[in-house]
């Protein structure tokens, strides 16, 4: 007899149509076989999502952190307009599970947070990430991509886990 299954547990989702048998014996094991191999190798995006299963991204053991940029950065008691980035940063790797980020991605995040958001924040972007950089609490990994710096990304955690 052929069943449909879907599973989603936080960001892990897969969809599995075939056996019934299968579903009772093994299906448990191939996912979390799947799941253990994509952790090893830390395997992430859309090569994943390409194969129509979707993995968790966030890296954070034992502790997902959820909430908006908002909520992050009244966490970080935000002042400025580097601070909002570092809020924008820390949202897109600890709840969208994005250990690297775009430009854009970084300017999308900050623009929602309604709360701290200024116009005058996008036409000076390029100055704040500079500074980030400098600072050493953002990488540049590639053109226009950035990641936390290793530090930093400790200490977000630290922050916003308590």
């Amino acid at each position: 007899m052929t069943s449909k299954i879907h599973i989603k547990a936080g960001n892990f989702e897969i969809d599995f149509e075939g056996e019934e048998t299968f579903i009772k014996q093994g299906l448990l094991k191939t996912v979390e076989e799947i799941s253990q191999l994509f952790k090893e190798k830390k395997i992430i995006g859309s090569s994943s999502q390409e194969n129509g299963v979707k993995l968790p991204q966030n890296n954070i053991a034992g502790n997902i952190i959820e909430g908006t940029v908002n909520t992050i950065a009244d966490k970080l008691n935000v002042k400025s307009g580097s601070d909002l980035i570092i809020a924008a940063a820390a949202h897109l790797d600890f709840v969208n599970g994005r250990q690297e980020f775009s430009r854009k991605d970084i300017l999308s995040d900050i623009q929602t947070a309604s709360n701290y958001y200024k116009d005058s924040y996008s036409p000076n972007l390029s100055v704040y990430l500079k500074n980030l950089g400098r600072s050493q609490k953002l990488n540049e990994i590639r053109p226009e991509t950035y990641a936390l710096q290793a530090k930093e990304r400790a200490r977000l955690k630290e922050l916003l886990s308590s």
